[in-house]
C-alpha cells in the first residue's frame, strides 16, 4: 500500500519556525549593534571635525589675541560651537581651550572636546604649539 505524503507535519513546521526565529533574532541583534556603532562613529567624526576647525581658527588668530578670543580653560560659547561647522552638534558637546602658560612664546595649546554618548561621558584632546 502506498502512502501519499503531501505537506509537512506539525513537528517539521515547529522546527522550521524555531530555526527561523533563531536566525532572525541573530540578524536583529547584529543590526542593532551596527546602528549603535554607526551613531558612535558619526559622533566621533563630528567631534574630530569640530576640533580641527577650532585648531584652524586658533592658527589664524595672532598670539596676542588668543587670550581674548579663546580665554584659558573656558568653554567656547554655544554660538561659537554652532558656527564651527554649520551647527552640527553632538549631545552635550563642550569645547575648551587651555594653555600651559598664557604669556609664553611659543605657547602650548590644548583643545578638548567633551560630550555624552549613550549616557557615558567621552573626551578627546588635540595639542599644538603656536609661535608669535
Amino acid at each position: 500500500m502506498k502512502t501519499n505524503k503531501k505537506g509537512m507535519t506539525l513537528i517539521e513546521t515547529l522546527i522550521a519556525i524555531t530555526i527561523g526565529l533563531i536566525v532572525f533574532t541573530g540578524m536583529g541583534t547584529c543590526i542593532y549593534y551596527l546602528l549603535i556603532l554607526n551613531e558612535s562613529t558619526k559622533a566621533q567624526t563630528l567631534i574630530a571635525q569640530d576640533l580641527g576647525a577650532t585648531m584652524e581658527r586658533i592658527n589664524n588668530t595672532s598670539l596676542g589675541n588668543l587670550n581674548t578670543n579663546y580665554p584659558n580653560s573656558q568653554a567656547l560659547t554655544q554660538n561659537e560651537v554652532n558656527n564651527i561647522l554649520g551647527g552640527y552638534k553632538v549631545t552635550g558637546e563642550v569645547i575648551t581651550v587651555t594653555y600651559s602658560s598664557t604669556t609664553s612664546d611659543p605657547r602650548e595649546i590644548i583643545v578638548t572636546a567633551n560630550w555624552t554618548e549613550r549616557g557615558r561621558a567621552r573626551s578627546v584632546s588635540l595639542r599644538t604649539i603656536k609661535r608669535g
